[in-house]
């Protein structure tokens, strides 16, 4: 009786634990910093100790920021040309 009961709690927890270290990994090294960089992407930093909530205005600065629009449009332009060159080259050779 003892035996099966083993069993039984091992058959049902097994999938668990065998999940269990992706997941603890995934939520220190995944969650944890994009949780955290969005949440001091609200606050204005000057040095570790200092911050001040800004809110969006971060984003809205970023948005009206004519060099953030150059370098998104390069970005994209650098992504076309690996696209369209370097991978059809790739698969010809």
């Amino acid at each position: 009786m003892k035996n099966d009961r083993l069993w039984a709690m091992q058959h049902r927890f097994a999938p668990y634990l065998f999940v269990a270290p992706f997941v603890v990994l995934f939520c220190i090294f995944m969650l944890y910093p994009l949780g955290r960089s969005l949440m001091l992407s609200l606050y204005s930093t000057a040095g570790p100790r200092t911050r001040r909530f800004v809110g969006l205005s971060n984003y809205i600065y970023f948005l009206r920021d004519p060099l953030f629009w150059f370098c998104t449009l390069n970005t994209i332009a650098y992504a076309v040309v690996f696209l369209l060159v370097q991978i059809p080259t790739s698969l010809g050779l």
